[in-house]
């Protein structure tokens, strides 16, 4: 059966290149249907890739059981400190209607984004004109993300636009490397170098590493159905990353330092001990640490308030209790620990617990798992571990159990490569991969 993958938009030589592109894989692409009937999403994230998942979910609920991929793009120039960047489309909002590009009801026009940018730029040289566009794809399935995509091209603002073959900032953008404005390239050259082709052709890549059409299912794997579950706590539990980052930049800024995104996604998931030590000794500034993990951790407390617990986390834990044992194994202080359970009101759900207090190596060796293990009397191939970080499918693996991956932090392909036996998008789809491929109503014999 051919795949079909369904985008959200209305332009037609978006649909007309996507299609092109993935006639090769065996994908056909066709748009929502009546996409212009249906309500907007409004796009009101802080980062490109939190628009893309906001649209793909928000329309992919229109067309249930379709995978839908949306996107979010726009220029982001050092100069500007990240400017336009998700306000791109917007960005002459100020000077058209007195208003702030987050304000603004309606995109504005090229010509108006492009004279501001050109003013904002007014007296800066050139080496130090650099940007880059962005693209981020979101494929989601039933208002759940499956996996995102990111494609970057690294240029120079022009101080005067040059072609007529592009639109958007395309006549300013200029790519080294083959000598030329957006605006002046061709088709091919354009699907070849920009953002999103770059973007599109890492979802088609993941596309032919997936059975994208079908749920999940552990039909074809050898294992059998576990005696323990073994949650991680962060990102599986509570939704604790979006705290963490923000008092992670937070810190950084103390020291003048700005945590960008593509340096904060190659840690994400790390724990803070590894993560922000590699980033200063890239920095040259490894004497600085002590000071940076205080002050992080001064700050995570001060808006810890904030926790939120993963959806359907909590019903999960208690219908799996009366049929499996439980433990939580985690990274995480006990202090850290004791808010969440106090927030999600489950510590009597498991019988063997494991914090920071409990371990000393950080995942992704596997010794805070190897330990619930120990105490929970069981072989490892006895157990499944849920984890949603790239670092904690690695330790299950390491540990010997099965892995078990939620997209909660990471995408399917991310957590595929790490070596997940099983990838869900949350914890109802992982229910039914238990009820449906095992018929489970009550704790296996001798649980």
């Amino acid at each position: 059966m051919k795949r079909k993958i369904l985008i959200a938009t209305s332009n037609a030589g978006k649909l007309r290149d996507f299609a092109g592109a993935a006639a090769r894989h065996g994908i056909e692409i066709a748009g929502i249907p009546e996409f212009a009937s249906l309500p907007s999403v409004v796009e009101d994230g802080h980062t490109f890739e939190e628009n893309a998942r906001k649209k793909a979910e928000g329309y992919s609920r229109y067309v249930p059981g379709k995978i839908v991929v949306a996107d979010d793009s726009g220029l982001e120039v050092d100069a500007l400190n990240g400017e336009p960047g998700v306000h791109s489309a917007r960005y002459a909002a100020p000077d058209l209607h007195n208003k702030e590009p987050h304000e603004a009801d309606a995109n504005t026009d090229d010509v108006a984004n492009n004279a501001r940018v050109l003013r904002e730029l007014s007296g800066v040289p050139a080496e130090r004109r650099t940007g880059r566009f962005v693209c981020v794809l979101a494929a989601a399935r039933d208002g759940e993300t499956l996996a995102t995509f990111r494609g970057t091209a690294e240029g120079i603002i022009l101080d005067g636009p040059r072609g007529t073959n592009g639109f958007g900032y395309d006549p300013l953008f200029y790519f080294p490397s083959i000598g030329k404005a957006f605006a002046e390239l061709t088709a091919e050259e354009k699907a070849e170098y920009s953002h999103r082709g770059k973007a599109f052709r890492e979802l088609l890549e993941w596309c032919d590493a997936v059975e994208l059409l079908k749920t999940e299912s552990v039909a074809s794997f050898s294992f059998a159905l576990p005696e323990a579950l073994i949650f991680d706590l962060d990102g599986v539990l509570v939704d604790s990353e979006p705290l963490h980052k923000r008092a992670k930049e937070q810190a950084f800024a103390e020291f003048g330092i700005v945590l960008a995104e593509d340096t904060y996604d190659a840690i994400k998931g790390q724990p803070d001990e590894t993560a922000l030590k590699e980033i200063l000794e890239k920095r040259g500034s490894p004497e600085i640490f002590d000071q940076l993990m205080e002050k992080k951790s001064k700050f995570y407390r001060a808006i810890q308030d904030q926790l939120q617990a993963i959806p359907g986390a909590v019903d999960f834990v208690r219908w799996a209790k009366s049929r499996f044992r439980m433990a939580l194994a985690t990274s995480s202080t006990t202090r850290n620990r004791r808010v969440a359970f106090d927030l999600l009101g489950v510590e009597d759900q498991f019988e063997v617990i494991v914090d920071a207090s409990r371990h000393r190596r950080p995942k992704p060796d596997p010794e805070v798992f190897l330990v619930a293990i120990r105490d929970l009397g069981l072989r490892a191939e006895e157990c499944w571990i849920i984890e949603d970080s790239v670092n904690g499918l690695r330790a299950a693996k390491a540990a010997g159990c099965v892995a078990v991956g939620i997209t909660t932090t990471f995408d399917r392909a991310k957590l595929s490569a790490a070596g997940a036996d099983i990838v869900v998008e949350s914890f109802r789809r992982l229910r039914e991969v238990i009820e449906r491929n095992f018929g489970v109503t009550k704790r296996p014999a001798g649980g």
